[in-house]
């Protein structure tokens, strides 16, 4: 790692907790929705939590959630290929990341190609929760959450009958993107909200004979509201088409030397319907109930341009449901009970065989309790997991089973015991203890020779951490330790006949600290997050004491807010990554020589009205090469080059 980054990182951080004479910005009392479903703050929760608002992502011009996120400390967030995924403290590569993260949409979890369906007009706010969530979500919060606000239909209102915007944007290589919304008040008690969202997103790599690369999206959504007198009741329709030619790896010679070769371009079409419903009632001044439920379907076929022939690929559906009850048993004291229902589907094209499922069920008890300046929280899950699937057509697999039919069921639990003591009026420490879990994905059982013999991962984490206001500074500050047992890995070493197994028992440890401070117009925040990882048992000799791939050290955050004037603010951001391994060498028998860069953001928005926003950025400044996934396949290491310099136009009207 660059010594002198490190050693300006420290510095850093070190003026910032002990400067002065600065205004005060309560962030501590920002209100966010996290563990429980129900509004808390930050200072209240014991979680070291990041909350991007709307006016953050306005003010930055950001394009898209790697934009929104990636200053968060304990998280990388990258492109990955088409969609978007989220590494939360070391869960792994992008192949890994997005199966022990979950991320939310108003409280349903998404996959990440839905990510890149979102809107960023439309979101609210986005909160980062590391290592929490276990409890309400269950399977898959090894990493922690991601939870995705979208804006209320009357949040534009501001007491009128209608509101709306309109947003669009000019990037490099011929991008563009146009959004309109309308929030109409159609009685006292209902509302409604129409969306249309559409975007072209070009490579800077070189296209084929066929045509560029690019992703071309439409994306529509219809959502209504009505208020009870005690409650409300949301309902939401989201329509998105894409077309796509999508870049893939390219060995490691060419990566060098010509780094605008987009390698094997695959091309291809998909639409997707999602259905949202929620329900919120207060059953008396001291009880709550809150359910959803969601419903996604998506179809995907792939197009050859040499033939003009479209070949569908498997369907994919989910259904998501939960209830809970919040209930008030003392002024201070609340215990939560919920449950959760999922079953996810996934409908082959050959007919021949029926469909692949996974039925998960869980249940879940939260309890917390304040004794003066001391906050108890319990909280116990136990879930369910079944398989009905069928063994994919093709290698690994032997040709005995193809398409042949396998069940198997799990059964685990979660559970988080947490404690926190408010020092004085804006300091808190806290410290808790958790269990979580994740179970295989349909693919990766169909996927696995011997499935059955997959164990679901477990993890126990010990977290302690503080935030408080420091001479007007805000700071955040945790210290964890996870141990993984069972990890679930996806490798094509010789000591493996299949490409998901258990790698073994992996222990991570490691330190996060966010600082921000306020000069008056100049803001200046740091985040520095430090994450040691390895395989602390595996019955691969191998792989005893190896680091895990594709996990850095060091990730290290530096931005600046300037205002120069009331209606103009620029923005300047440096995220640093350390060195890792390849994405699928848990041996580590390659170069560690991935990673070891730092890239530059820049952005500048100008409201010259109240109502209008124009906003200038500049991503990835300097233009710095980097892989967003390096792999061995084909007898070479491959690479996937990761966004070059962007340069972003946009204007956002409000009404």
């Amino acid at each position: 790692m660059n010594k002198k980054f490190m050693l300006l990182s420290v510095f850093v951080c070190v003026a910032l907790s002990y400067a002065k004479d600065a205004e005060k910005v309560i962030k501590l009392e920002e209100s966010v929705i996290t563990t429980d479903n129900f509004e808390s703050s930050i200072k209240e929760t014991g979680a070291n939590i990041t909350v991007i608002t709307s006016e953050e992502i306005k003010e930055k011009g950001a394009q898209n959630l790697v934009d929104i996120v990636r200053m968060a400390p304990g998280v990388i967030v990258s492109h990955y290929y088409d969609s978007i995924r989220f590494d939360v403290r070391g869960a792994g590569s992008p192949v890994h990341a997005e199966k022990n993260t979950i991320v939310t949409l108003d409280g349903i979890p998404i996959k990440g190609d839905q990510i890149t369906n979102i809107p960023i007009a439309t979101i609210e706010r986005v909160e980062v929760v590391p290592g929490g969530g276990g409890i309400l979500y269950g399977d898959g919060a090894i990493g922690g959450i991601v939870n995705i606000r979208l804006k209320k239909i009357d949040s534009f209102s501001e007491g009128k009958n209608y509101s709306g915007y309109i947003t669009g944007s000019a990037s490099s290589y011929d991008s563009n993107k146009f959004g309109v919304g309308v929030n109409t008040k159609i009685t006292e008690k209902v509302a409604t909200s129409v969306t249309f969202n559409s975007s072209l997103r070009r490579s800077d790599k070189r296209g084929d004979e066929y045509g560029d690369i690019f992703s071309k999206r439409k994306n529509f959504t219809l959502n209504t509201k009505y208020n009870l007198d005690d409650g409300e009741v949301n309902i939401r329709y989201t329509r998105d088409e894409k077309k796509y030619a999508k870049d893939g790896d390219v060995p490691e010679d060419i990566y060098e030397s010509d780094s605008k070769n987009p390698g094997y371009i695959s091309r291809g079409e998909s639409n997707s319907n999602d259905y949202y419903f929620s329900y919120k009632y207060d059953l008396s001044k001291k009880t709550q109930l809150y359910s959803y439920l969601g419903f996604y379907e998506k179809k995907f076929e792939t197009y050859n341009p040499k033939n003009g022939m479209f070949t569908p690929k498997d369907d994919e559906e989910k259904v998501y449901g939960k209830i809970q009850i919040k209930h008030n048993y003392t002024e201070n004291d609340y215990f939560m009970l919920g449950t959760d229902l999922t079953k996810e589907v996934a409908t082959p094209q050959d007919k021949k065989i029926d469909d692949s499922t996974k039925d998960s069920y869980g249940i879940f008890l939260m309890n917390e309790s304040k004794r003066g300046k001391f906050s108890f929280l319990q909280g116990v899950r136990y879930n369910t997991a079944e398989y009905n699937y069928y063994f994919r057509n093709r290698s690994p697999i032997p040709e005995e089973k193809w398409d042949t039919k396998n069940k198997t069921k799990y059964e685990d639990y979660s559970y988080s015991l947490e404690t926190k003591y408010s020092y004085n009026d804006s300091g808190v420490v806290y410290g808790k203890i958790s269990r979580d879990f994740r179970t295989p994905l349909i693919s990766e059982m169909r996927y696995t020779v011997n499935a059955e013999n997959l164990n679901p991962q477990t993890q126990d984490t010990v977290e302690v951490g503080m935030k408080d206001y420091i001479n007007d500074t805000y700071i955040s500050l945790s210290i964890f330790y996870k141990m993984t047992r069972d990890e679930i890995y996806y490798s094509g070493e010789e000591y493996s006949n299949f490409p998901y197994y258990n790698i073994g028992d992996t222990e991570r440890y490691g330190v996060e600290y966010f600082a921000e401070r306020y000069f008056g117009r100049l803001t200046l925040n740091t985040s520095l997050t430090y994450i040691h990882h390895k395989i602390k048992d595996s019955k691969f000799e191998s792989l005893e004491g190896k680091e895990v791939p594709f996990i850095p050290n060091w990730k290290l955050g530096f931005g600046t807010r300037y205002e120069f004037t009331s209606k103009i603010v620029g923005n300047l951001d440096v995220i640093y990554y350390g060195k890792y391994f390849d994405s699928d060498d848990p041996t580590n028998i390659r170069k560690k020589d991935q990673g070891d860069y730092a890239t530059v953001d820049l952005s500048l928005s100008y409201n010259p009205i109240e109502v209008l926003t124009l906003t200038g950025r500049v991503n990835n400044l300097f233009d710095k090469k980097y892989a967003t996934y390096v792999g061995y396949w084909d007898d070479t290491r491959q690479y996937n080059r990761g966004d070059g310099r962007i340069y972003t136009l946009e204007a956002t009207y409000k009404f």
